[in-house]
């Protein structure tokens, strides 16, 4: 028995050292390749480059990458799948990792570019890949399709269609991966200056969602002025797309109108997500990583409004009606009115300025202005309604001129002039305080205390007659209503100390913009409570341009972010206060979709700058305008 145990000892000891042995060398195997979806590229077309390393035994590494300094990189995506599976015996867990390197690459020069392999160290041990040649030719860039449908595959331009695309050819917006990618989609490719420009971004995935994707990284949209057409709180639900012949989920990721603020080519930046890809039924599967994806660039190429046949003034691209009304038409004189001026249509309404022309005899305060945009069948329209409190310093008929601002349709191509009917304000009676009640002086008073010797008086009374006897005064009817009348005229008294200062608070507008960035910042604060982030950035923009338009007394609503600092400088303002401006302005457009921007601690943060800003600009004192 002896020796039957000692041999099934040895026995077990020599397939421990083979087990051992075969985990060793599982360690220590790697497989690295590297491949692209085309080898023959045009100067200014995208090629995509993928790395992948399998492990076996251990986590794989960052691998060294060739010299790509031929290729301008758009974006840069990792993957790290992870599997176990069991190895001898089916007792001795067995790792085995992968890491894949996705890269789309801009060819930049002409030529033939030998790319070195990759390599790897793991374990001590260094692995490399495959070489890989890439020619560019000289040429441009193909123009692409414009208003493709999200679901459509346009025709292949030739050559050998590799194995990770679908058979149709690539996407518009997009380069195809057979798991998951983004796509950006525009329903015009060359607007006029002002025109909406309807942008979608897509996801396409194969596999489920087990939570919301993280935007990592908005898509720039600079030179353009952006609104939202989903609503913020809402579900993503997918339909399904063939792409070839392969099934995605698509998801709505984002969908804005932008409009462009200048001429020539502009640029939509690329979205970048990060996708929590799985469902309650993967559990099986192991865990599955989150996928990171980045989008394409898109390139609007704006046109100016054509010059032929344009009116004179700022113009308006798209619909417009203005309406314009008076609270009062007759009044008496040194008393105020209010002239309303309401801007209806589509495009750009908060941007449309109005100007109230002097008038002898008509002082007017300056406007206030009230934007209500929305968007139905996603095109974005809304109301801007402009309010002046006008005061006739003098008696007479006045008459108040049309209000017209140019527009130009770009359906059509026409030139219009949307034109308010004019008005007519009557002031009777002598101003208060005015000439005709102050004290006659000089000559004029001798004249008026001469007595007249023409006067007729009656007869002289020299005794007076005997008076009855009267009722006490306190018996009098007249009395409870003379005793009511105190409280009365003290209440009287308080309400018109209050409507006085109301009024002086809407005739300052430095004091009315001061009192809505107090309740703007009330609002973003219940926003941070409740982590609503693009409700608390919006808050925060709209307290400092309301007291930054309260201040110039101007409105800065068409500025882009660049005029609007040369304009503070021109008022006086020091160059870096104004700069420090309107990279906080800036700041809190850009985070305001931001992942990074919705947390605590940074809108924390953006509070109290806000507060920095707002007592700078309260000690800030505008120099007169030069256009005044």
């Amino acid at each position: 028995m002896a020796p039957r145990a000692m041999s099934l000892g040895v026995l077990a000891f020599v397939t421990t050292l083979v087990v051992a042995g075969a985990s060793s060398a599982a360690a220590q195997s790697a497989t690295l390749s590297m491949s692209a979806d085309r080898t023959r590229v045009q100067v200014g077309e995208i090629v995509r480059l993928q790395v992948r390393m399998d492990v076996e035994g251990a986590e794989a590494s960052e691998p060294s990458l060739p010299d790509l300094s031929a290729f301008e990189i758009v974006s840069r995506q990792v993957s790290r799948p992870m599997s176990f599976r069991f190895g001898f015996g089916g007792q001795t867990p067995i790792v085995q990792s992968s890491s894949v390197y996705i890269f789309l690459l801009r060819a930049q020069r002409a030529g033939t570019f030998e790319l070195a392999p990759a390599r790897a160290t793991v374990l001590g041990r260094t692995f490399a890949s495959n070489a890989l040649t890439l020619v560019i030719e000289g040429g441009a860039r193909p123009a692409p399709t414009p208003g493709a449908d999200p679901g459509s595959t346009p025709a292949p331009t030739g050559g050998n269609v590799p194995s990770n695309v679908p058979p149709t050819g690539p996407l518009e917006g997009a380069i195809y991966d057979d798991q998951a990618f983004l796509r950006t989609v525009v329903d015009r490719t060359d607007p006029y200056v002002g025109q909406q420009v309807t942008v979608t971004t897509y996801l396409y995935t194969r596999a489920g969602l087990r939570g919301s994707p993280v935007i990592t990284h908005e898509p720039s949209t600079d030179g353009f002025w952006v609104h939202d057409l989903l609503p913020p709180q809402r579900t993503l639900e997918p339909t399904s797309q063939l792409v070839g012949s392969t099934p995605f989920r698509v998801y709505v990721l984002r969908r804005v109108a932008a409009f462009p603020l200048r001429e020539g080519e502009l640029t939509i930046g690329a979205m970048s997500t990060q996708l929590p890809v799985g469902g309650a039924f993967d559990l099986f599967a192991g865990p599955q990583p989150d996928l990171e994806r980045t989008g394409v660039p898109v390139t609007v190429r704006v046109r100016a409004i054509p010059s032929e046949g344009r009116p004179a003034g700022e113009m308006h691209t798209g619909q417009l009606s203005l309406v314009a009304s008076l609270d009062r038409t007759q009044v008496p004189t040194g008393d105020a009115v209010t002239l309303t001026v309401r801007a209806t249509g589509s495009g750009m309404v908060q941007s449309t300025a109005l100007a109230l022309p002097e008038i002898p005899g008509l002082r007017a305060l300056a406007p206030q202005s009230h934007d209500a945009l929305s968007a139905p069948g996603d095109v974005v329209a809304g109301v801007r309604t402009f309010e002046w409190l006008v005061v006739p310093e003098r008696e007479g008929s006045y008459s108040l001129p049309p209000f017209r601002v140019p527009c130009f349709d770009p359906a059509t191509g026409t030139f219009s002039v949307a034109e308010s009917t004019p008005l007519t304000l009557v002031a009777a009676g002598a101003a208060v305080g005015g000439d005709d009640a102050q004290a006659p002086s000089g000559s004029a008073a001798a004249e008026r205390t001469t007595v007249d010797p023409d006067a007729r008086f009656g007869p002289v009374r020299t005794r007076s007659q005997l008076s009855r006897q009267r009722d006490r005064w306190f018996t009098a009817p007249w009395y409870p209503f003379a005793l009511g009348a105190f409280p009365g005229l003290w209440l009287a008294m308080i309400a018109l100390r209050r409507f006085q200062g109301r009024a002086r608070g809407a005739a300052d507008p430095k004091r009315s913009a001061g009192r809505l960035a107090r309740a703007r910042l009330a609002v973003a604060e219940q926003a941070a409570a409740s982590g609503d982030a693009r409700a608390f950035y919006s808050a925060l923009t709209f307290a400092l341009r309301a007291v930054v338009e309260g201040r110039l007394g101007e409105s800065i609503g068409s500025l882009t972010h660049a005029q609007l600092r040369r304009r503070l400088v021109e008022r006086g303002m020091e160059e870096p206060v104004a700069q420090a401006l309107v990279e906080e302005l800036e700041g809190f457009e850009l985070v305001r979709f931001s992942a990074s921007g919705a947390s605590g601690p940074e809108m924390q943060a953006a509070l109290g700058r806000a507060r920095e800003r707002l007592s700078m600009l309260d000690r800030f004192v505008a120099r007169p305008s030069e256009d005044a």
